[in-house]
């Protein structure tokens, strides 16, 4: 799944993470999406990520996943 970087609602204004702002229809999906999701910046890098992913490489909290490597997760 890949979230556009630009978003209506933003004044197509890029947003930081490559997702629209919270309170727009793409971040509540992002946030309560049961399945683990994260994006990637272009140095490879999660960039943003939400509980469920979080959850199950069992990171404190999304947060705690941002600047890491995937593939130092499997």
């Amino acid at each position: 799944m890949r979230l556009p970087s630009h978003a209506a609602g933003t004044g197509g204004q890029a947003v930081e993470g490559g997702l629209p702002g919270i309170g727009s229809p793409y971040h509540r999906v992002f946030d309560t999406f049961p399945d683990g999701i994260a994006l990637v910046g272009p140095d490879g890098r999660i960039t943003a990520t939400n509980r469920a992913e979080a959850e199950m490489y069992r990171y404190g909290s999304p947060e705690h996943l941002i600047g890491v490597d995937p593939s130092l997760l499997v």
